[in-house]
């Protein structure tokens, strides 16, 4: 039975999750059990990040890399001092406009997801060092890519672009181009 079905609070679910890892009990539950109890777990993440019942705010980095996510809550764009951010190995096939509103990412991780587009909002981000899409289903960069002016990294490898935008050009701080 899934420990995070029931009212606990969001400390007892991470007593619980703590006191399965310490005592190694997570090899009595069965695989499929421990996974929809760490899915559990984030969806009351998301859920608490949802209704401010559980601030955030001074959240710096944070990785939901290889889930099952298929699109983020409009709460992350609460997460204003967050630097990094890596939603690698998901299953996310739009990201939303408000990725735009994150003033202080530096470094975005997509690879490995199943993006068709990207969204002119992303050309806010003008703080971003890094931004990896490669392996997904890009067909076209949105022009607004020129926006971001600190970027030095970009990765766009096994996607499905036929041409790159004209506002690459002005990013003349990148040096690394995959």
């Amino acid at each position: 039975k899934c420990l995070f079905t029931h009212q606990f609070s969001l400390l007892e679910c991470l007593a619980n999750l703590s006191v399965m890892l310490t005592r190694k009990l997570v090899a009595q539950f069965h695989v499929t059990v421990v996974f929809l109890c760490l899915k559990c777990f984030l969806f009351i993440l998301i859920f608490f990040l949802i209704h401010q019942s559980f601030s955030l705010s001074q959240l710096e980095s944070l990785e939901l890399r290889e889930n099952l996510l298929k699109n983020l809550p409009e709460s992350i764009s609460q997460l204003t001092k967050l630097e990094r951010l890596d939603l690698g190995d998901n299953e996310i096939e739009e990201l939303p406009p408000h990725l735009g509103n994150l003033p202080s990412l530096q470094e975005l991780w997509l690879d490995h997801n199943q993006l068709q587009r990207l969204p002119p909002e992303i050309g806010r981000l003008s703080n971003l060092v890094c931004l990896d899409v490669s392996e997904n289903r890009l067909e076209e960069m949105p022009e607004e890519i020129g926006g971001l002016e600190n970027l030095t990294d970009l990765h766009l490898s096994q996607n499905l672009l036929e041409f790159i935008p004209n506002g690459i050009e002005k990013l003349t701080k990148l040096t690394i181009l995959k």
